[in-house]
């Protein structure tokens, strides 16, 4: 099995445990999977350097200032790109599997008590 899988996740609690799930679910699937913990703003950088394979971008918003160039970049990727997250798209991710519910996050929502 020589099929490659690059996981681009953010480096905090729901980025790094989004990344494990993708992992643990794709693992059977793949030869080889690296999982890099990424920043939005550091996110078309990053995929350059990185991305191999498959790739999986997981709670990793697109930073506004970046969007032209992360659609340029998943458009001109040569394999498959899926998005997955819960933070507002500034813009629309032609070239990209696209997976996208916009919630609120924990720190925005109040529990009543």
């Amino acid at each position: 099995m020589d099929r490659r899988l690059t996981i681009l996740a953010h480096g905090d609690a729901d980025g790094v445990c989004s990344a494990a799930l993708v992992k643990a679910a794709l693992r059977g699937q793949y030869g080889e999977i690296q999982v890099i913990f990424t920043h939005p703003v550091d996110l078309p950088k990053d995929f350059q350097q990185y991305a191999r394979g498959d790739v999986y971008i997981v709670d990793v918003a697109i930073d506004e200032k970046a969007a032209q160039e992360v659609q340029r970049l998943f458009r001109a990727y040569g394999g498959r790109v899926v998005y997955l997250d819960h933070h507002p798209l500034p813009v629309d991710l032609a070239g990209a599997e696209v997976v996208h519910e916009e919630a609120p996050s924990p720190r925005s929502s109040r529990t009543g008590g």
